[in-house]
């Protein structure tokens, strides 16, 4: 079984990725989420979650440093970034921290 943590500052995308998982046959047993990074990385320290779903731009913390500091704190997390059209060219700098995925919202 796999465990998720949703980081984004909009409730509803938070809530709506919660749904969707919840409901998908997957093999997930725990789904956590936080509204931005260091929310994020703090829950990390206490329980690594198998794999990260994240938006790029967020308060206190950004998608980009979430990611970089968790390569470092758990190099083999699984890393998809959840971001807007307009990200695309910032996503494109997470990829050097091994992001597998980019979803475009809404999801």
């Amino acid at each position: 079984m796999y465990s998720v943590l949703i980081v984004d500052d909009e409730p509803m995308i938070r809530k709506g990725i919660h749904t969707v998982l919840a409901g998908a046959n997957l093999p997930i047993d725990d789904i956590r989420e936080a509204a931005n990074g260091v929310d994020a990385l703090s829950m990390m320290r206490e329980k690594i979650a198998h794999i990260v779903i994240s938006d790029l731009r967020m308060p206190k913390m950004d998608g980009l440093e979430l990611c970089r500091r968790l390569r470092k704190l758990c190099p083999e997390i699984f890393i998809i970034i959840v971001s807007g059209y307009d990200d695309f060219k910032y996503a494109q700098e997470v990829l050097q921290y091994g992001v597998k995925n980019y979803l475009l919202k809404p999801v």
